[in-house]
């Protein structure tokens, strides 16, 4: 039987109430409900309980302990060790204090902020097709060892890898590329890539009305954009950088990250949204530390049509200087 949304939010919260006793010495404070989770709050301290995708909900935890005049700000991870320490991670570029612990069930185990991984690297047979999606006008992006080519931020293909050896899979995402190796199966590549590409060019584009492919990665649309025009953010070039994590569809809303690197070589992470995008700070922040820990300065490029003032609050609470840029959306007419 499912348990409806209020007795979850009841049992996290009886939860959190129980090791916030066990474990801090309060019997107290005042509960609240959090998405993915739970709070407690006792003057300036609070606790906050994180079940559901702990790390995207960093950024969520941090504004509330700002907006509710928190000092001090415990994380308690409903995960592994190994999310613990990223949770950890991303509240170390903030001036909070700010501690983490991992869950187990009645106990509670403090965790040491997760150092980062190296950046994994594709195979060479699947470096391979780089070429080959060069030539179809799409910008080759490489994020977690894995090789693809987008339209104006939109996948448009991918180097998919099993036991049979690496394939270019043309589609705009996994059920439109399964499809396509379905009705394509005899027709070259290269055709079905340009027929693809032609197909999502034409509906892609500031000067078309709505259209679902208008609405899918807005966040690396608005990169594409920077990158081709380099000169609205005083660079010379923007080259793309992989998230903190990997998105799981083309449905999930991460912010799309660039080096942009000026005449002199000096570099600043550029960290663009799109819409409403409370992780965008601390998604930010984070890969700002993996990317670029020597050079002070972060952009948050968001587009003009879409405010988000309560970002501001972070960015305050930053250790290091962070700017928000505007810019016009590509999308206007969408």
């Amino acid at each position: 039987m499912a348990i409806d949304e209020d007795r979850i939010d009841a049992l996290r919260l009886a939860k959190l109430g129980a090791l916030v006793r066990a474990h801090f010495g309060y019997a107290g404070g005042t509960p609240h409900s959090f998405l993915g989770g739970a709070v407690q709050q006792a003057g300036s301290s609070a606790w906050v309980l994180l079940v559901d995708d702990p790390v995207g909900h960093v950024g969520r935890a941090l504004l509330w302990a700002d907006r509710h005049d928190v000092d001090e700000l415990h994380l308690l991870v409903d995960e592994s060790d190994e999310t613990a320490q990223v949770v950890a991670r991303r509240t170390v570029p903030f001036d909070l204090s700010a501690s983490t612990a991992r869950v187990d069930g009645a106990d509670l185990t403090p965790v040491e902020a997760a150092g980062y991984p190296p950046a994994a690297q594709p195979p060479a047979d699947a470096v391979q097709f780089a070429p080959t999606l060069a030539a179809a006008g799409l910008e080759i992006v490489i994020e977690h060892g894995v090789v693809t080519g987008e339209y104006l931020g939109l996948e448009v293909a991918r180097v998919v890898i099993d036991h049979e050896g690496a394939r270019l899979e043309v589609g705009v995402g996994r059920h439109d590329r399964l499809a396509g190796r379905i009705v394509n199966d005899d027709v070259p590549t290269d055709e079905a890539l340009g027929a693809a590409v032609a197909a999502v060019s034409e509906v892609r584009d500031s000067g078309v009305g709505p259209h679902p492919l208008n609405r899918l990665a807005r966040e690396r649309w608005v990169r594409a954009m920077v990158s081709a025009q380099p000169d609205l953010l005083d660079a010379d070039r923007v080259e793309p950088v992989e998230p903190g994590r990997p998105r799981e569809s083309l449905l999930d809303r991460r912010a799309a990250h660039g080096l942009a690197v000026d005449g002199d070589g000096a570099r600043r992470l550029v960290s663009c949204s799109a819409g409403v995008d409370l992780e965008l700070v601390a998604e930010a922040a984070d890969v700002r530390e993996r990317e670029a820990p020597d050079h002070e300065e972060l952009v948050l490029v968001l587009p003009d049509d879409a405010p988000n003032p309560v970002l501001d609050r972070l960015v305050d609470r930053l250790r290091r200087p962070a700017r928000l840029v505007t810019v016009a959306p590509p999308w206007t007419a969408c």
